[in-house]
């Protein structure tokens, strides 16, 4: 196996700038991932035949139905809607496609991969923590990163704990930069508790966690905690460790004790009042009238949906749930063949052999909750997760001599 080329490098370096660096709807990462594509389709891969698997169909399904949802739009010559269906197709061709290929081609460690990834993660944490300090202390340092072109976040004037702006990193929002965080932190301390001195791991988890922190973003913070209670009693139950399981129950005992007292505080009120109230900011409310949308559709966009953008045609942002926004939009049709695609990497995921695919599904299912508070698609980090989940389970096929990948 080869380490990583250049390109990789660079692909991985750019998944979290999706604000910095980029031009109105095309991120370096988008650049570079075409590179990676045209790349994959013109080389073999020489150490397996070219087969049609499950994900390939449902990708290609995939992109049917987005093309049938806006055959089907009455207003489909609206740039929103044109927009949005390129978006998704390239999206699902290049990340879900091509992406995989590119990295079974080049046959490249998967220890590289970590590598780049934690390195990725640590850099992108120390923004967020020197962009809080100059946010909240020495605002002088904004004027620096605006000559640097570095300031890639609009002034954000709420405030945290009546005092503090949070961080946003490359992203154009904090919960965005957190949903990042969830993805790839987890296997990134696996990396470094693996390869790496203690001293070494516990510097990194200091500086990561923080600038983690910093973003406040409950819903991350939310989905991460979720997903570490679903995921850990597997690992503890698949080991057979007494005493994880009783760590685990000991956890969660404290968690729900904490959580009681704290409920009431200014952040979880805040928190409460941005899924009830009824207006624009109201989830609950986005949600109702984007469901409604599709009860009053016909029987075809029912079926394959009332085409890829309508939700943001019609309500500005959307409904701020990936879920409710793909039944809308492609249908049901278009949300089990989402649904599949999700569940195809999360056995993938939980078929692997070695332990590190715990971590790795944390990173998922943290998107997959968090997911159904906002519709961000267009995101790389969840396909790219499910990419490197196709690929480390081709290298654990090749390792093993048989079985599916």
């Amino acid at each position: 196996m080869r380490k990583l080329n250049l390109l990789l490098i660079i692909f991985l370096l750019t998944l979290p700038m999706t604000y910095m660096l980029s031009l109105k709807y095309i991120t370096t990462n988008y650049i570079i991932v075409m590179l990676i594509t045209i790349a994959a389709f013109f080389k073999k891969n020489p150490k397996k035949k070219e087969k049609i698997s499950l994900d390939f169909l449902l990708y290609i399904g995939f992109i049917i139905i987005c093309a049938l949802g806006f055959l089907f739009n009455n207003n489909s010559s609206d740039m929103t809607f044109v927009k949005h269906t390129l978006s998704y197709s390239f999206i699902l061709i290049c990340y879900g496609i091509f992406l995989p290929r590119y990295l079974e081609k080049n046959d490249i460690k998967i220890e590289m991969i970590l590598k780049w990834i934690s390195i990725m993660v640590l850099i992108t944490c120390s923004f967020a923590l020197l962009e809080f300090f100059a946010r909240n202390f020495m605002p002088s340092l904004l004027n620096v990163f605006q000559m640097l072109k570095l300031d890639s976040i609009a002034k954000y004037d709420a405030l945290y704990f009546e005092k503090y702006q949070r961080s946003r990193a490359f992203m154009s929002e904090s919960g965005h930069f957190a949903m990042f965080v969830n993805a790839f932190l987890p296997v990134s301390l696996y990396y470094l508790n693996k390869y790496k001195k203690k001293s070494i791991f516990i510097i990194y988890s200091i500086i990561c966690i923080s600038g983690y922190v910093v973003s406040f973003s409950a819903g991350s913070f939310v989905s991460i905690a979720v997903s570490f209670f679903i995921i850990y009693p597997m690992y503890a139950i698949e080991v057979r460790s007494k005493k994880k399981i009783l760590f685990f129950i000991m956890f969660l005992f404290i968690s729900l004790i904490t959580l009681y007292f704290v409920k009431d505080i200014p952040f979880f009120q805040g928190i409460k009042d941005k899924l009830f109230l009824v207006n624009d900011s109201g989830r609950f409310w986005r949600w109702q009238f984007s469901y409604e949308s599709f009860r009053s559709s016909s029987l075809s966009k029912i079926l394959f949906g009332r085409g890829l953008g309508y939700l943001s045609y019609n309500f500005d942002t959307g409904s701020t749930n990936w879920f409710i926004e793909t039944l809308v939009e492609t249908g049901i049709i278009g949300l089990l063949t989402l649904v599949s695609i999700l569940g195809v990497s999360i056995k993938k995921i939980i078929s692997l052999k070695s332990e590190f695919k715990y971590f790795i599904l944390i990173g998922l299912i943290s998107m997959i909750i968090q997911y159904n508070i906002i519709s961000d698609y267009w995101y790389p980090w969840i396909w790219t997760t499910m990419a490197l989940t196709k690929y480390f389970k081709y290298v654990e096929y090749l390792e093993e001599g048989d079985g599916d990948n």
